[in-house]
């Protein structure tokens, strides 16, 4: 007896569910005239209708905006707005799914997406087909934004769609995003390969147009290639000169407690082959060793000499031969005469110059060791 009850209960239990979830059956009608309407505005509270009236059968009214689901119970029309949705179940999962209205759901479905975040991203794209689509989102392409009006692409911007980032990418053999955003970034910077943009960056460069002239000048780095642009030197045989002069003239600016431009005229002169000379032919020899050195290293040498005092700084036109992105070029004003016979009276007067040879005051005689 006590198994019978149990079974009787189980059963009226499972006819229950069945009830509960079984699929009403929908009729399109046109519209309903002269009877009593109530509007649910809640879908649990509707479907406690059904189930309380044990319905089984909906009558669904279509509209250009919206749809109207009605059912009957005790003489009474109660009706739900369905948002596009031809039957609760697909309500209820589009309302789940975050679908805006069920015609994006029903075409959804036919497309076969299977979430609206996909089939938004497809509406608002231009792929050519749906797998286009899905293959795009497995591989990253799910929130591009490229900018085609710099001179570069620029990613995350708002105007490029990312179906357009999509098949560019394909063309350019690129099957993932991360790896076409890699591609536009260093193309972004003016580099025209991974490998130029690795190698650049490593060796201090921001973009491939410093990158590319330093290369073709022959500067191994960014440093080099900096000192050279703030000196006005263009080919790199005169920034190593210029570098061994300077280094040898600051060596001496630290031993010796001597201005810069003491410093150059040591420098020149223990370059001077052994002999003796008076003071002008000592000024000459000078004038004409520094002389035989290209324009653009003599004007280094005195930027360096008169320690950017006189020195005023101007926007040029760029030699096509280098670039200068970053700062302006510098001239010299007031340019001084380094070698001069008075100054190089003065500089044997205020400089030890035991080291370089011997200088006799009174017949202004000078003797190279």
């Amino acid at each position: 007896m006590k198994y019978y009850r149990r079974f009787s209960a189980f059963l009226i239990f499972m006819l229950l569910i069945n009830f509960l979830s079984a699929e009403i059956r929908y009729i399109e009608i046109d519209s309903i005239n002269d009877a009593p309407i109530v509007e649910i505005k809640n879908i649990d509270d509707f479907e406690a209708v059904i189930t309380n009236y044990g319905v089984r059968l909906g009558y669904l009214q279509k509209s250009s905006s919206t749809s109207m689901l009605y059912v009957i119970g005790d003489g009474v029309y109660f009706c739900f707005p369905m948002k596009g949705y031809n039957k609760l179940s697909d309500y209820k999962t589009g309302e789940v799914l975050k679908f805006k209205n069920g015609n994006d759901f029903n075409k959804a479905m036919v497309l076969g997406f299977e979430s609206s975040e996909s089939f938004y991203y497809y509406t608002a794209n231009n792929f050519n087909t749906v797998e286009d689509c899905k293959d795009a989102l497995r591989n990253g392409f799910s929130d591009v934004r490229i900018d085609y009006s710099a001179r570069y692409p620029i990613v995350n911007s708002k105007q490029q769609s990312a179906s357009d980032a999509y098949y560019a990418a394909k063309k350019l053999g690129y099957t993932k995003y991360a790896d076409y955003k890699e591609y536009l970034d260093f193309m972004q910077k003016g580099f025209e390969s991974k490998i130029d943009f690795l190698t650049g960056t490593a060796k201090g460069f921001k973009n491939g147009n410093d990158y590319y002239d330093a290369k073709q000048r022959g500067f191994d780095n960014y440093v080099e290639y900096r000192t050279a642009q703030d000196f006005g030197l263009i080919e790199y045989s005169d920034y190593q000169n210029f570098s061994k002069i300077i280094q040898t003239c600051e060596k001496l600016v630290e031993e010796k407690n001597i201005d810069r431009k003491n410093a150059l005229v040591f420098y020149y002169i223990q370059n001077l082959q052994k002999g003796e000379m008076s003071l002008s032919i000592l000024s000459n020899t000078i004038k004409s060793d520094f002389n035989n050195q290209s324009k653009e290293l003599c004007n280094a040498i005195n930027l360096w000499g008169c320690d950017y005092s006189g020195v005023q700084e101007f926007n040029s036109q760029r030699d096509n031969r280098h670039s200068y992105y970053s700062q302006p070029q510098k001239r010299l004003i007031n340019f001084s005469n380094y070698f001069s016979t008075s100054i190089l009276s003065d500089f044997f007067s205020n400089v030890d110059t035991s080291s370089l040879g011997s200088y006799n005051t009174k017949t202004d005689i000078f003797k190279k060791k």
